[in-house]
């Protein structure tokens, strides 16, 4: 975790100090060539620096060559040194490093199982005899505590202090017309417009920002509507609560992405069995995809068949009825949001459904099946699931999947 922050120059001067230390005579330095095993021993306790420091083995070995370039230390004569000498430190190390390189695993296991880090342990490395509950709680403490707020955190956006030239459209008898002003840039986003040379075509450009602006201000409405509808016991435009965000485009959603760059998917507050929400009005049948919707980008998932994958956001349910009870603001609605149901679980599955958010309501839009490539395919969506969706809601959706 923290290799590529140690001072190789001041190893390297650490190091021939060390080797000043050594006690044998001139003549005996002199009589024969210095054994490269005595050379590791004089600077062992570096050694054990960068086994705290999570090196790889491949770097260590590059790192202790560059003390002594007449010492050329290879890959097996440091194992045979390290399985002699220092084999408990080396065990140590190895196991660190097996937990390092799942530490985004580890994340995960800890936010779903916060209370007990015996259940942690036995979801990720419960078949893993080479380690123990004991050296998975030391390296918790001892490196992914301390570093992993770090690791995690996203870069920040780069802001732009000074003022931007901006265009601003307004509506009048005559139609649209420009009006230029000064506003101060916040974020790369402000000026991003700015880039695509809208001014060589004011009128083009500006229709789709005043149509936004209009869809906006319909689809509000139309979720007030319904959140009305649904104080009476209907269903209309399919959003029952009436407080769903509705954002403009996938990188919107952005916004309730982790650290990590996942979401964070939870249940939605009382969600039972018993007494089940309707949060949405879900169509069967694709004829009845309105027609303004009715294009190939809409009635067609984005998928890759060379690389056995969807190539557009979606989100993962094995039955379509999950969406009930999976909290929308944490993961973000956008029309022609893409939802996708493994019918394999159930008997005679037929393979995956495909549905899409559009104004309230869910279409099916498709079946697939994936001859050769279905166990891909698969792993692709579990693995989606492990890292998006929360503890809670990975509880309800384990209890319930053979229910529902």
């Amino acid at each position: 975790m923290m290799a590529r922050q140690y001072d190789l120059v001041a190893f390297v001067e650490k190091a021939r100090k060390q080797l000043k230390l050594d006690t044998r005579s001139a003549l005996e330095r002199g009589a024969r060539k210095r054994p490269k095993t005595d050379f590791l021993r004089a600077i062992s306790n570096l050694i054990l620096s960068l086994f705290d420091e999570l090196f790889s083995v491949s770097e260590q070995v590059y790192l202790l060559n560059t003390i002594d370039k007449k010492i050329g230390i290879s890959d097996t004569t440091y194992f045979k040194f390290l399985n002699e000498n220092l084999k408990d430190e080396y065990d140590r190390f190895r196991k660190n490093r097996l937990f390092a390189q799942n530490v985004c695993r580890i994340r995960d296991a800890l936010l779903k199982y916060p209370a007990s880090s015996k259940i942690q342990f036995t979801a990720l490395f419960g078949d893993n005899e080479g380690v123990a509950l004991e050296d998975f709680e030391q390296f918790v403490q001892t490196y992914y505590l301390p570093m992993a707020d770090n690791m995690f955190k996203l870069p920040a956006l780069n802001r732009y202090e000074k003022s931007e030239r901006e265009l601003v459209y307004q509506e009048s008898d005559r139609g649209l017309h420009p009006m230029d002003i000064v506003t101060p840039a916040q974020t790369i986003h402000d000026i991003l417009p700015m880039l695509s040379g809208f001014e060589k075509d004011v009128k083009k450009s500006a229709e789709p920002a005043v149509k936004a602006q209009k869809g906006v201000q319909k689809k509000t409405k139309e979720i007030e509507d319904s959140g009305k509808d649904a104080e009476n016991g209907t269903v209309s435009s399919g959003n029952s609560s009436g407080k769903f965000v509705i954002y403009d485009s996938h990188e919107a959603r952005d916004v309730l992405r982790d650290e990590a760059g996942a979401f964070r998917v939870g249940l939605v507050e009382g969600a039972s069995l018993d007494e089940p929400k309707k949060l949405f009005e879900i169509i069967e049948d694709n004829k009845k995809i309105p027609q303004e919707a009715r294009n190939s980008r809409f009635l067609f998932a984005n998928y890759c068949a060379s690389s056995l994958s969807l190539k557009e956001p979606f989100i993962f349910f094995e039955d379509i009825r999950f969406i009930h009870f999976a909290e929308p603001d944490t993961y973000g609605l956008v029309d022609g949001l893409l939802f996708v149901c493994d019918t394999m679980h159930k008997q005679n599955g037929r393979g995956y459904d495909f549905y899409r958010y559009y104004e309230g309501k869910i279409y099916f839009i498709e079946n697939m099946t994936f001859p050769g490539a279905g166990v891909t395919f698969e792993r692709t969506l579990r693995n989606w699931a492990r890292e998006n969706f929360t503890g809670d809601f990975e509880v309800f959706r384990t209890k319930y999947l053979d229910i529902l």
